[in-house]
């Protein structure tokens, strides 16, 4: 199968991957029919170590995708990332979750320079990293169960593996959620007085 390829091309393919799994299965039938009582202990060693060669190739191309891991997982990695930017009514929210966020964090603190504030501040930074790593990991895990019956068919297909399309669902979500971090980093950091000044002088 080709990945991101239309239904006609995809199901052309099917028939002749089908086609060829077929044909040798019916070659290693042949061969194994051939070995007769009346051959040598030779000529049956032979055919039976072709049967079994030719049987290995069909399973394993069968069990594995011919396409190489590389090109899975660029084309895997696009489709997820087209996945992403799809959803424009999710990146609102988010984006509003995280102004919404960044405004109350930094109306609960404001910090100081004082040996008082190293509690507020690490308790700050501690909810910053807690958030921005349950954000990053949310996204990613809520959308494997929506694609689960299209992901189960697919692997069973041999059209890819697992780990490309983890990796590349993993990567997907990189562009959005730095600019996710980034939007209420720049919220936050004057509010909550973080290092006033600091990028002035």
């Amino acid at each position: 199968r080709v990945v991101g390829a239309d239904a006609d091309a995809e199901k052309a393919s099917v028939e002749r991957i089908e086609a060829i799994a077929k044909a040798a299965r019916k070659q290693v039938d042949a061969l194994a029919l051939t070995t007769t009582d009346t051959q040598n202990e030779d000529d049956k060693a032979t055919v039976k170590k072709t049967a079994k060669k030719m049987k290995h190739i069909v399973d394993r191309s069968h069990m594995h995708p011919g396409v190489n891991i590389f090109r899975q997982f660029r084309r895997l990695l696009g489709r997820a990332m087209q996945e992403t930017f799809r959803g424009k009514a999710a990146i609102i929210i988010k984006v509003v979750q995280q102004v919404t966020l960044g405004v109350i964090y930094g109306g609960i603190y404001t910090l100081g320079d004082n040996q008082a504030s190293i509690m507020d501040r690490f308790g700050l930074l501690s909810l910053i990293v807690i958030g921005a790593t349950n954000m990053a990991m949310a996204g990613t895990i809520r959308s494997f169960p929506k694609e689960k019956a299209i992901v189960s068919n697919e692997l069973a297909s041999s059209m890819y593996r697992t780990g490309p399309y983890f990796i590349a669902k993993a990567l997907s979500e990189i562009p959005l959620i730095a600019v996710f971090n980034g939007i209420f980093g720049a919220i936050i950091y004057p509010l909550a007085k973080l290092q006033p000044g600091k990028f002035k002088t």
